[in-house]
């Protein structure tokens, strides 16, 4: 009885590893040397389990030397129980030298593979070649339009009777009214109202996911440069996942955040669709969050004011 039981253990355990299949992943690129401006392609290859969960990398906003044309939506294909998993990034630089496609990372169920990076040489083309040599050529003598330089002549009268007339017109109307000074909203408050019309307005509801979350990001990074003197407009998810490590937040609300920034990023370059309650839970983390940040800085910009 107590080998049976053993047999019957081991048959549970080895059955267990036959049914955990590996993943693969990998990237390759049809060419390794390209001229200034032409583009080549990179294509990334998933192998892993079917209905598996998975996060697909995003290529870099910005890579060295390097810039992304246009990255394909991921193709799946169904074989023996398993997902083949496929998308083409389009690339091209307009630097010449050596550089290299960084590596990408693809996590499965909490695992991650990387892609080797790829090193693409990037050259001026060779004008060395030319087989036809010519004489130097006497410059060509234009004549002279006398129907062209009249208009211009008479559109120059005008521009300056123009000018004239509108110096003796204000001159006249005298000192304009003083007017009252624009009122400044505070950061949260127009974060907040801008929030509310991007919930109103339903985009991800129409299908529209890459304007939605393009809308989202902008609000939050016109918050963190108002609010938190954040440089942000110009920085990319990553970049401000790495400001936002300084602030001491939370880390429920930090990370958050970051989950929120790089979904947005994955719906942007790889065309990632979210769940509506995904949707739904990226605006009120944005919320959150500057619900939670502005307290603190706005007693201090009161105190300041009092001042």
């Amino acid at each position: 009885m107590m080998k049976q039981l053993w047999i019957s253990l081991l048959f549970i355990a080895l059955s267990g590893v036959l049914k955990a299949q590996p993943f693969s992943f990998r990237a390759e690129a049809d060419t390794n040397f390209i001229l200034i401006g032409e583009q080549f392609t990179v294509t990334l290859t998933a192998d892993l389990d079917e209905a598996t969960s998975y996060s697909w990398p995003a290529f870099p906003d910005s890579t060295e030397g390097l810039e992304l044309v246009e990255a394909s939506s991921v193709d799946t294909l169904e074989k023996g129980g398993r997902w083949i998993l496929e998308q083409q990034l389009t690339i091209t630089s307009f630097d010449s030298g050596y550089f290299a496609v960084p590596p990408l990372t693809l996590v499965v169920q909490g695992q991650a593979a990387n892609t080797e990076a790829i090193g693409i040489a990037v050259r001026f083309p060779d004008l060395s070649q030319r087989e036809d040599i010519y004489d130097i050529k006497k410059p060509l003598e234009v004549p002279l339009n006398w129907w062209l330089i009249a208009l211009y002549v008479l559109s120059g009268l005008a521009v300056i009777l123009l000018l004239v007339w509108l110096w003796y017109h204000n001159r006249k109307k005298g000192k304009a009214q003083p007017t009252a000074p624009e009122l400044q909203i505070p950061p949260h408050k127009y974060a907040l109202m801008q929030l509310a019309e991007l919930e109103r307005e339903e985009l991800w509801q129409k299908g529209e996911l890459k304007a939605y979350y393009s809308r989202l990001v902008d609000i939050l990074r016109i918050y963190l440069e108002r609010q938190m003197s954040i440089q942000a407009m110009e920085s990319t998810a990553e970049e401000i996942i790495g400001d936002l490590e300084d602030q001491n937040l939370p880390k429920d609300l930090f990370e958050e955040l970051k989950h929120t920034l790089r979904l947005s990023a994955m719906v942007k370059f790889a065309k990632e669709k979210p769940g509506p309650g995904e949707n739904e839970e990226a605006l009120k983390t944005v919320r959150h969050f500057i619900e939670h940040t502005h307290i603190g800085k706005e007693s201090q910009n009161v105190k300041a004011d009092v001042e």
